[in-house]
């Protein structure tokens, strides 16, 4: 396969403006991030990339590699065996299931490892985030990653244990798959005993409803309670880029078994 150039893979209006590391856009990010913790960034990478990445992941999803994911969670993400005396709202488990293809998969000529590659994107979310620092990472398994989603796979409500998260949208299901958030909802969830049992009585939950292929989004995860809603009709996919504040870093055992089923 041909190897490809960031200005192949991004679209030009985004890639004019991460060369030039635009004010303008980096400020507006900001400003979203800040007020909501979410921003999305429509068509960020072109059609032609979108769909080189939806033929991998065809490609790559049945492979013995690839990692069919099942985990029972709370919304902090806590491992209750090590929890004095669990709440009620920390006992309460919710259910999430996807099938995971790590970056050790995929070819090199990728679009995904050329935009991972590309320095400028970096520096881009190191400042949409205000981050004092952001590397690559070390993680050969990782670094990045495709989530797939197949009818009744999703991911429960939670809180991210990360201050941050890049996902790019390849493909949105047919019917469910959404992606449904509230907004700075950490401290009030924090200070609940059970978790409600209608949430859009108490809270408004913000949905993506219509996922479009090739939008990136950033989110700060810790900070507002977000779930995939169950995929009913059809597939989800999208790539998830990790970056460290301390260059080199690496996933430990446990970790990479937990995601990737595999530490080698």
């Amino acid at each position: 396969r041909a190897v490809l150039s960031a200005s192949n893979v991004i679209s030009p209006n985004y890639f004019r403006s991460l060369c030039n590391q635009d004010q303008h856009l980096i400020d507006g990010c900001r400003k979203a991030l800040a007020s909501v913790g979410y921003i999305h960034l429509p068509d960020f990478v072109t059609q032609n990339s979108v769909q080189t990445m939806i033929t991998e992941v065809k490609c790559l999803e049945n492979h013995p590699l690839a990692f069919p994911s099942h985990e029972s969670h709370n919304i902090f993400l806590q491992d209750l065996d090590t929890a004095e005396t669990p709440s009620p709202i920390q006992q309460t488990l919710f259910q999430s299931s996807k099938k995971l293809i790590a970056a050790d998969m995929i070819d090199l000529t990728s679009p995904a490892n050329v935009l991972y590659n590309w320095d400028p994107f970096r520096a881009f979310v190191q400042s949409c985030f205000n981050l004092a620092s952001l590397h690559l990472s070390g993680d050969k398994q990782g670094k990045f990653y495709y989530n797939v989603f197949r009818s009744g796979n999703q991911l429960g409500w939670h809180f991210d244990r990360s201050e941050y998260s890049i996902s790019l949208i390849l493909k949105g299901a047919e019917s469910g798959g959404a992606f449904q958030f509230i907004p700075n909802s950490r401290e009030a969830f924090t200070q609940k005993h059970t978790f409600p049992d209608n949430l859009t009585e108490e809270f408004t939950v913000q949905s993506e409803d219509k996922l479009t292929g090739g939008s990136l989004y950033l989110f700060a995860g810790n900070r507002s309670l977000h779930r995939v809603a169950p995929v009913v009709d059809g597939w989800r996919a999208n790539i998830i880029f990790t970056f460290n504040s301390e260059p080199n870093q690496t996933l430990n055992e446990y970790t990479l078994r937990k995601f990737f089923g595999r530490t080698d």
